[in-house]
């Protein structure tokens, strides 16, 4: 027999439900016919919220999930050009919003994915007229849809349950690498957003989470083609995140828990994978000076556990393209901090991984 508490309840869900129809055909009501006109909406001061949500998810739908449907390309139709586009989204972050409920984390993501499809599309030698006050707003939208401070969030801590507007942000498939080209220095204050949307994002490529990732089966291929769009300002980040590991391991006493460990191994194949581009090139000595550090003192701190014993065989293959001297210099620098011998600790680690 259905409870009074139940009735009340199941009566409160129908009338949301309805309202949210009812506030979504009115907001359908003042879209215009031509998508042309429909881009004004979104940053319009007369439209209502459900308004500006559905063009958004209209926005979404042209520009980002259709191309991942079929081979088309969207800026060859007679739709807006892209500066149009994009100067539209740029009033719109610049708005103030009213509450940051789920609805406008959603829309905020939708919002973000599209700036940085469109700012990819305007290609990468035009500069962007909307930086830095942009980049800053566009942080601060990415920021609310992960974890504050408050919660004992770091970087290095991945939001594991699946979340529509995370949905909304990886399901592009471009959002990542954009944002390491927009934030190419992590010296930038706020930075530390950016990583943490890499440890989301990399965490979530392995996880059977179809709504986060609905197509992604094969993690490795989505992780390199992301790196080779822009190898350089990938290098910042998955360098920053491996210091970020290798500071942690030092300090604390406590035992890694497996998501930390799956973003650091894909890290360090990431590291790997560059390390392994550049091997003989110009700029080998340089990423080996990026990463020999982190991955010398991981390869020492970690556990012997199943996921650190792989992360471990990926360091070794990664450390075998970096340059020697710079290799050599890495490992006598831990062996003067730490105060033990690396040459014993090398082959413990070793045996380890043979067993």
């Amino acid at each position: 027999m259905t409870s009074a508490v139940e009735e009340v309840t199941n009566d409160e869900l129908l009338t949301i439900s309805k309202h949210r129809s009812e506030a979504a055909l009115h907001g359908a009501a003042q879209l215009p016919h031509s998508l042309s006109d429909v881009v004004g909406v979104v940053h319009s001061d007369y439209a209502s919220p459900a308004a500006v949500r559905l063009t958004l998810r209209l926005l979404y739908a042209v520009y980002i999930t259709g191309p991942h449907l079929g081979n088309v390309d969207v800026w060859t139709s007679d739709g807006p050009e892209p500066v149009v586009l994009l100067q539209a989204l740029h009033a719109y972050i610049h708005k103030p919003h009213a509450s940051s409920n789920d609805e406008t984390k959603v829309a905020d993501a939708m919002a973000v994915a599209l700036f940085a499809a469109v700012d990819s599309a305007r290609g990468r030698t035009e500069a962007s007229p909307f930086r830095p006050h942009t980049q800053a707003t566009l942080l601060k939208m990415i920021s609310a849809t992960l974890p504050s401070p408050c919660e004992t969030f770091t970087a290095l801590v991945p939001v594991t349950r699946p979340q529509l507007w995370l949905a909304a942000l990886f399901a592009a498939g471009h959002t990542v690498q954009w944002c390491w080209r927009a934030w190419c220095d992590e010296r930038i204050v706020g930075y530390d957003t950016i990583l943490s949307l890499t440890t989301t994002w990399l965490y979530h490529l392995s996880q059977e989470d179809h709504c986060v990732f609905p197509t992604t089966r094969h993690w490795h291929s989505t992780f390199s083609t992301a790196i080779s769009v822009d190898p350089s300002a990938a290098a910042v980040a998955i360098s920053a995140l491996l210091r970020l590991m290798k500071q942690s391991l030092t300090s604390s006493q406590h035992a890694t828990p497996d998501e930390i460990l799956d973003v650091v191994m894909k890290c360090c194949q990431g590291a790997s994978w560059l390390l392994a581009a550049s091997k003989d090139g110009q700029s080998s000595t340089d990423l080996s000076r990026r990463f020999s550090d982190s991955l010398c003192g991981l390869f020492f701190l970690l556990p012997d556990g199943c996921i650190a014993l792989d992360i471990k065989d990926i360091i070794i293959e990664g450390l075998s393209y970096a340059s020697h001297d710079v290799l050599a210099d890495s490992l006598a620098e831990l062996s003067g901090a730490s105060g033990f011998d690396v040459a014993s600790r090398l082959d413990d680690s070793i045996h380890a991984i043979c067993r």
